[in-house]
């Protein structure tokens, strides 16, 4: 083939993807790296996206060929490794996702970057910002040092954006203080959870607040009383509050007597997948929850959680053939009759 030939082929095939990005579907485009302080990730070549002195000409790239064959789907991750980008980074990144205008979906895993903490929040205002038509947001920043601060801003710039439906915030490991500088607890989480009560579109959440946190009972009691707006809007929540309570040996009782009052009430709810692992902790704080959950339509529902399979991790199973909530097998002394909706039960509960 000769090298004209080539060249017409080159030109007509137009812009190509940046390495370590791939079309994962006719409209959605999936980039994937890591990144280490500077000046550690070009020095081992680590990465050959998300290294700091590569990221402008790797969205240089990306917008090329996104106005070439326009895509509404953005996977991108950039996960750290010893800590990760840092500050400079963060805002280098912010900058080029504020160029990324368009998306209906939007992908993003930073975590990990414990350098670079809750100057990954800024990363997700830019791309909420330029693209205010987002219906689809997940957003991992695992291990990267988010504090109170960062997460009540993060929770303030997503109930500005008016059409998300559904939204995974992944905020697992960021608050063991033998780790990470500034942890993030009950009052971040408080206020990140009660800014996205008040996104009109929301039908679709996951939050993911467990391991290596301090949010605490407290916590477990902040997001519970910060859901309660959504109870008439929400079909599909998953909830993660996995070793949230590791070092308390107390509160499991009034804590999920709150979390199942809130649940309980949630009217439209046809999904509900709950991991609270070391919370449950006595067959009270079971019946506690329990006689709350008992109150959602069982037979109507999907409870991934609630299997014998699972071992759900909040002392409840579903009994299928007769439709409705027992304790699981680790509650032997709870019986195994159905459980009741009592919804005016643990009154005071949320108080506090």
């Amino acid at each position: 083939m000769s090298a004209s030939i080539l060249h017409t082929a080159a030109a007509l095939a137009g812009p190509a993807l940046p390495p370590q990005c791939t079309l994962a579907g006719v409209d959605h485009v999936e980039c994937s790296g890591s990144v280490m302080h500077e000046p550690d990730c070009t020095a081992h070549n680590v990465d050959d996206l998300c290294c700091l002195p590569l990221l402008e000409e790797r969205f240089r790239q990306l917008q090329a060929y996104k106005a070439a064959r326009p895509f509404a789907t953005l996977s991108f991750k950039c996960d750290g490794i010893f800590g990760g980008g840092d500050a400079p980074w963060a805002s280098l990144l912010a900058e080029r996702m504020a160029n990324m205008t368009d998306l209906h979906q939007l992908h993003l895993d930073l975590s990990t970057n414990t350098l670079a903490g809750d100057a990954l929040v800024e990363v997700a205002a830019s791309a909420l910002s330029a693209s205010p038509s987002l219906r689809t947001v997940s957003l991992a920043l695992e291990g990267s040092n988010i504090s109170d601060a960062g997460a009540t801003r993060l929770g303030k710039l997503l109930s500005s954006a008016p059409r998300i439906g559904a939204l995974e915030l992944n905020l697992r490991r960021n608050g063991d203080p033998d780790d990470h500088d500034q942890p993030y607890g009950a009052e971040g989480a408080g206020a990140l959870t009660s800014s996205l009560s008040r996104m009109a579109s929301l039908t679709n959440l996951t939050l993911r607040f467990g391991y290596d946190v301090e949010l605490r009972y407290a916590g477990i009691v902040a997001v519970a009383k910060a859901l309660t707006p959504l109870r008439h809007s929400l079909t599909a929540l998953r909830l993660g509050f996995g070793f949230t309570t590791i070092k308390e040996q107390q509160g499991s009782d009034s804590s999920l007597a709150c979390l199942g009052r809130a649940l309980g009430s949630f009217t439209a709810l046809r999904t509900l997948d709950l991991d609270l692992d070391c919370a449950v902790s006595d067959p009270n704080g079971v019946m506690s929850l329990g006689v709350h959950l008992a109150c959602l339509p069982i037979a109507e529902m999907s409870l991934p959680a609630f299997t014998k399979e699972a071992d759900c991790h909040c002392g409840l199973v579903v009994d299928r053939p007769r439709q409705c909530l027992i304790p699981n097998s680790n509650y032997p002394q709870l019986g195994d009759a159905c459980l009741h909706c009592l919804p005016d039960a643990n009154a005071t509960a949320c108080e506090g």
